[in-house]
């Protein structure tokens, strides 16, 4: 018994399989999470910016 170590080594680990759990994670989850938490913020921002008037020009731009 020992390590047998055949073929290129990164593509023994990464297999098919594995890529792909690995961009449903990023893609499905990690990205999707981030956008909405993005899409949270701005919608604070924009509600802030309009409690505070939109009378100086560049709140008018930020909107």
């Amino acid at each position: 018994m020992g390590c047998q170590v055949s073929g290129d080594f990164l593509t023994d680990i990464f297999t098919d399989a594995v890529t792909q759990v690995f961009n449903l994670i990023v893609f499905g989850v990690i990205c999707q999470v981030t956008s909405i938490f993005g899409v949270a913020t701005n919608i604070i921002n924009i509600a802030c910016f309009i409690k505070q008037g939109c009378h100086d020009p560049v709140n008018v731009h930020f909107i």
